[in-house]
């Protein structure tokens, strides 16, 4: 996952000709008053509380079936 502030990478990659190689912002990401097709096209994620808690719940599972 790439956190949204991190501009610089994004620079990198697009200098390159591979930003295609980041994942669009995922709908759970997006608020719903935000939803808006501008938002479609946006790379990374916010690092509010809800998508930290998230993320830390996928880790847990995968450590618990491995």
């Amino acid at each position: 996952m790439l956190e949204y502030t991190k501009i610089s990478i994004q620079q990198y990659f697009d200098q390159y000709k591979k930003k295609y190689l980041f994942m669009t912002r995922p709908e759970f990401a997006v608020s719903n008053r935000v939803r808006r097709t501008s938002t479609k096209n946006l790379i990374g994620l916010p690092a509010t509380e809800a998508v930290i808690k998230h993320g830390l719940e996928l880790i847990e599972m995968y450590i618990e079936d491995y």
